[in-house]
């Protein structure tokens, strides 16, 4: 019986992650890259969604601005045919 595995919970479980694996020493010189290249990433998301802002913008002017011609141009249809009309 002494033998027996099941009882005997004093061995180590083998780990998913072994000591050593995959480990990467973060220095300050790292970590100051990195921070850099995020902050450089964030700079070119920003120019990027500005860029696409202000195209909207445009957009949006340009049709309200062909709204508004249309519309101009029905009220003067209306009022030149009313102005005939009372003529």
């Amino acid at each position: 019986d002494d033998d027996d595995e099941f009882y005997d919970r004093t061995k180590k479980k083998p780990s998913q992650k072994k000591p050593g694996d995959n480990q990467s020493i973060e220095t300050a010189d790292t970590l100051l890259d990195k921070r850099d290249t995020i902050v450089k990433e964030m700079d070119e998301k920003k120019e990027l969604l500005m860029t696409e802002k202000n195209r909207m913008l445009s957009e949006s002017t340009t049709q309200q601005a062909e709204v508004d011609d249309s519309l101009d141009a029905y009220m003067s249809g209306l009022s030149s045919q009313l102005g005939l009309t009372f003529k």
